[in-house]
């Protein structure tokens, strides 16, 4: 179940990341937006890990219950 949060978090990362390159990014300059591919890996890397803490916090506050 942990893995499929990371990777759905990691996709819509991957697809965020992509959009940002497409429409918002500069031409070069910036280390982000300067590749689609390191703009998709960032995104993922970035949402994939939110989801996870945001999974592990909706966990904690359960058991704290």
């Amino acid at each position: 179940m942990r893995a499929a949060v990371i990777a759905a978090g990691a996709f819509v990362g991957a697809l965020s990341g992509y959009l940002y390159w497409y429409y918002i990014a500069c031409n070069g300059s910036c280390f982000i937006g300067s590749s689609p591919l390191i703009s998709m890996a960032y995104g993922a890397l970035l949402i994939g890990l939110t989801t996870d803490e945001l999974r592990n916090f909706k966990i904690r506050k359960k058991r704290k219950k």
